[in-house]
């Protein structure tokens, strides 16, 4: 599901943004036997922020390594009809029985779920890879002068066999979606490719993002952010299939990656990483997910 490139995504997230395409849950209701599935231990990076009176940031807080619950509610229909997230810097609901928009638009056996309320000032992009049965994606939301940004990752088949005893090296195709902010701004969401190379045999992955691109929060195309491409080398020093490594993107910032294997065999990773000048003063947290 994650091998498509960040232009096509970015097709679909304008679409969803200005209500076309895909199949919306808010255009078919039906409140019969609604289902609950709750996530915990949703592995996280969340950052908190404040606003100026005019919407610009006016600080950030240290990233918050936690973990996050999500809750999705679905109808009778298996159509999406609410998302809860909760986590140490707040509750945010997305629900179409009060006027919310939940958009999921399918490719290839995945499915990317675009939430937002009427005003734009709370938004989701989740990405689930119905596959390999692991999803990940960003959360924002603001109100008055205050907001935080949560991007997370997480399965129901983490990987628990020794990828060794599968494969010896493996090349993950994926993409991350992310959050950029600098005091004096608007945030802003980045895309990127991910290649993530693996050598099970020396348990050490080589993660990239490249071609990241900037998008407004209402869909604004921004063109390319070069500067937010990185490298690093993640390792997994407890051979329990959960990698970590620092990095330094294209224009100094630096920062944690973290990312955890998925499907009986290894079919997918996804992770999060959170990179910022030394001020704290421009912060960039993202999540990625890619498949073999």
């Amino acid at each position: 599901m994650l091998r498509f490139r960040t232009a096509f995504f970015a097709l679909l997230f304008l679409s969803a943004c200005g209500g076309g395409g895909g199949d919306s849950s808010s255009a078919v209701q039906s409140p019969a036997s609604p289902t609950t599935t709750t996530y915990t231990s949703v592995k996280s990076n969340t950052v908190d922020s404040t606003f100026n009176a005019n919407g610009s940031v006016s600080g950030m807080s240290a990233v918050a390594v936690s973990n996050t619950s999500i809750s999705v509610v679905t109808n009778s229909s298996n159509v999406v009809t609410s998302l809860t997230l909760t986590n140490n810097s707040g509750t945010t609901t997305f629900s179409t029985a009060n006027g919310d928009t939940i958009d999921a638009l399918t490719y290839y056996g995945g499915t990317i779920y675009n939430a937002y309320n009427a005003s734009t000032s709370k938004q989701s992009l989740i990405f689930a890879d119905t596959v390999n049965n692991f999803g990940m994606g960003t959360w924002y939301e603001k109100s008055g002068n205050t907001g935080y940004v949560t991007t997370f990752h997480a399965g129901t088949t983490p990987t628990t066999v020794d990828p060794a005893t599968v494969v010896s090296s493996a090349t993950y195709n994926g993409i991350s979606a992310g959050m950029m902010a600098e005091n004096g701004y608007g945030a802003i969401y980045t895309f990127a490719d991910i290649v993530a190379t693996a050598n099970f045999n020396t348990k050490s992955i080589a993660l990239s993002a490249s071609n990241t691109k900037g998008y407004t929060i209402s869909g604004g195309d921004l063109g390319l952010y070069a500067s937010q491409d990185f490298s690093t080398t993640l390792s997994d020093g407890n051979a329990d299939n959960n990698y970590e490594g620092s990095t330094t993107d294209s224009e100094g910032k630096t920062g944690n990656v973290s990312a955890t294997l998925y499907g009986s065999n290894a079919e997918g990773i996804a992770g999060v990483g959170t990179l910022a000048n030394g001020t704290n003063s421009r912060v960039h947290t993202f999540a990625f997910g890619a498949t073999r």
